[in-house]
């Protein structure tokens, strides 16, 4: 849903991280193709220190409210 979404993490093994960015998919994609790195756009960075991440560790996201339908949500975790 549209608005402040909260994502948590739960490592199998922690690792020092720089950051994490989300995205969504566009408006007008094609669920029924592969995707395709063109098919998203940034929604949110979350900068870290470099140390090694906590286990259970959440963000709090906005997600678009402008988007209606089924879209993906991708989380990318930054080791460093």
């Amino acid at each position: 849903k549209g608005g402040e979404n909260t994502f948590t993490w739960k490592y199998t093994a922690p690792h020092s991280t720089s950051q994490w960015h989300y995205y969504i998919t566009k408006k007008g994609w094609n669920p029924n193709k592969p995707l395709t790195r063109a098919d998203f756009e940034p929604i949110g960075t979350v900068k870290h220190d470099g140390s090694k991440a906590s286990n259970n560790l959440s963000h709090k996201i906005n997600v678009p409210t402008d988007r209606s339908g089924y879209h993906v949500i991708l989380a990318v975790w930054d080791v460093a």
